[in-house]
């Protein structure tokens, strides 16, 4: 009976550590990511001189002075690189000025600091029509497409994910220790034992997928990613000399593998790899 108790108490200890640790985690990617819409938001109200270039240049869009527009959209971004409104609004001046390729690179950017933000999205959608591209899949469409699972996608943020992960987590360690209490009870009473719960293994299931579903994209934010500025032939190797692997049109999004001074090493998702030149690219993960 002595081995009993101990195994519950070391089973309490490891589900109340593990609570404890993906709480943790929880809380950080969510709160301590300052490239939220959220912080976007209030970095703008909370700083005069910022909302007033931002109402300028949103008066010199609207009076269909796009270049004014976008020099006072790209002075916010200098002091903040990640700002979601001035970021989504530079790359409508982009779009508007036909250099479209660097307007989908704004905002993949933004998608990959605010998964799911609608505008986002709907530019993006727009873009991907007017330029024949095909919408790039994440890490969690090809694992998923890889194992026959075709379409799974959500633009639920990863923090949101690990906190659904968290609830099961919780909901399925409640299930297992009134099992198990109920199970001991019945030892020493020689009783019947309890029939197992499956709604706690239906529980941990389900944190199983989420959690992976959460760290699946907390990792996809971090692949070193770029879209290209036009179209541009991909070479074998870092020089202009170099015979032509494919030719990539404005706007796809490709994996950054390595540098070489002016040149790039990069990898079509799921494709050939070929060199470009860097001022070619311009970055959308998050650096």
């Amino acid at each position: 009976m002595k081995v009993i108790f101990r195994s519950f108490s070391f089973i309490s200890s490891v589900f109340v550590f593990t609570i404890f640790m993906t709480l943790v985690f929880f809380l950080s990617s969510l709160f301590l990511t300052p490239s939220n819409l959220a912080w976007a938001q209030n970095s703008i109200k909370n700083n005069s001189q910022l909302e007033e270039i931002f109402h300028q240049g949103t008066q010199l869009y609207n009076e269909n002075k796009t270049e004014e527009a976008n020099i006072k959209f790209k002075e916010i971004l200098g002091q903040q690189p990640h700002n979601i409104p001035a970021l989504f609004n530079w790359g409508l001046t982009e779009y508007k000025l036909n250099r479209k390729g660097l307007a989908v690179g704004a905002w993949r950017k933004i998608l990959n600091l605010s998964p799911g933000y609608s505008p986002a999205v709907q530019a993006l959608s727009f873009a991907y029509t007017s330029l024949h591209l095909t919408p790039p899949m994440d890490t969690l469409e090809e694992w998923s497409s890889f194992i026959g699972l075709k379409g799974l996608k959500t633009n639920l943020s990863s923090a949101l994910m690990l906190f659904f992960s968290l609830g099961s987590l919780c909901i399925g360690g409640v299930i297992w220790l009134r099992y198990f209490r109920k199970r001991i009870h019945a030892l020493r009473e020689d009783q019947i034992q309890p029939k197992l719960p499956w709604l706690g293994f239906a529980a941990i299931l389900l944190f199983i997928f989420t959690g992976l579903i959460g760290a699946t994209k907390e990792y996809d934010r971090f692949i070193p990613k770029a879209t290209l500025l036009q179209n541009t032939p991909v070479r074998t190797g870092p020089s202009e000399i170099s015979s032509t692997v494919v030719e990539m049109i404005e706007g796809s999004e490709v994996l950054v593998r390595q540098v070489n001074k002016e040149w790039v090493q990069i990898q079509q998702p799921g494709g050939a790899s070929g060199w470009v030149p860097g001022l070619n690219l311009y970055r959308t993960d998050s650096i």
